[in-house]
C-alpha cells in the first residue's frame, strides 16, 4: 500500500507538500484496484414529498406526505449504482466524521470501496433537502432542491492527490466518473489529470451548472 504522506511522482493531481499528514488514505495493491473510480459529492439527502402547493415566502405549510432520508450525491449516487452492476468501484470524496461509519457499511454492502472517503471533524456531511410536491386541483407538479455542501465541499488536496496516485497506479480501472457538485474545479483538475493517463475512460457530468459557466467551458475544451 501507498502512504499518501510520501512525494509524487511529477505529473501527479496537487502538490504533495500540501497533502495533510492527518488521516492518511491509504491504496491499495495493484492487483485490488477498482475498473470504476468515482470522484464526487458525498450528501445526507431528506426528501419530502406531498400534494397541495409549495410554501410561499415567509409561509409555513403544515402538511400530509412522506419523509425519507438516506445517503445521496450525484458521486454517491453514481458509486453506489455501478457497484450494484457488480463492477468493482471505488469512491473518493470527504464526510462529516459522525457519518463515516455509516456510510462506509453501505458502501460495501453494494460492493464499492470507501477507503478513499476521507472523514472530517470539522465539518458536516453535505446535505440536500428536496421538497416534491405532486399535481392537484391547486398546482401543477413542481420540486425544488437545496443543498448545503458541507464536507464535499471542503475537498482538497490529500482528496486529489489520492486521485492521482490512485489513476497513476490503477491497471484495470475502465472508467473515472466525475461531476460538478464538488467545487468545480477540483473535478476539471482531477480531469485533466485523468485524460492525460487514462485516455478517453472519463466521464464528466456537467451538473450543476454553474452560473458563470467557466467550469463546463473548461470542462469542455478537455
Amino acid at each position: 500500500s501507498v502512504d499518501l504522506s510520501q512525494s509524487l511522482s511529477a505529473g501527479s493531481i496537487g502538490d504533495a507538500r500540501a497533502a495533510s499528514s492527518s488521516s492518511s488514505l491509504v491504496l491499495p495493491p495493484t492487483s485490488e484496484l477498482a475498473r470504476c473510480i468515482v470522484f464526487g459529492s458525498i450528501n445526507k439527502d431528506i426528501a419530502i414529498s406531498t400534494t397541495g402547493r409549495h410554501p410561499a415566502p415567509g409561509h409555513t405549510l403544515t402538511v400530509t406526505g412522506t419523509f425519507e432520508s438516506s445517503f445521496g450525491g450525484k458521486g454517491f449516487n453514481e458509486a453506489l449504482c455501478v457497484g450494484r452492476l457488480k463492477v468493482p468501484t471505488w469512491l473518493v470524496g470527504r464526510v462529516g466524521e459522525s457519518d463515516a461509519a455509516a456510510l462506509r457499511e453501505q458502501l460495501k454492502g453494494s460492493g464499492v470501496n470507501s477507503d478513499g472517503v476521507s472523514r472530517s471533524d470539522e465539518q458536516h456531511t453535505g446535505v440536500a433537502v428536496q421538497i416534491n410536491v405532486a399535481a392537484s386541483s391547486e398546482a401543477a407538479s413542481s420540486r425544488f432542491t437545496v443543498v448545503c455542501q458541507g464536507a464535499s465541499d471542503k475537498i482538497d488536496t490529500k482528496e486529489l492527490v489520492y486521485l492521482g496516485k490512485l489513476i497513476e497506479q490503477e491497471a484495470s480501472a475502465a472508467m473515472l466518473l466525475l461531476q460538478l457538485e464538488v467545487t468545480g474545479f477540483p473535478a476539471i483538475e482531477a480531469a485533466k489529470q485523468a485524460r492525460r493517463e487514462m485516455g478517453d475512460m472519463v466521464a464528466l457530468r456537467g451538473a450543476p451548472l454553474f452560473k458563470e459557466g467557466k467550469e463546463l467551458e473548461t470542462a469542455h475544451r478537455l
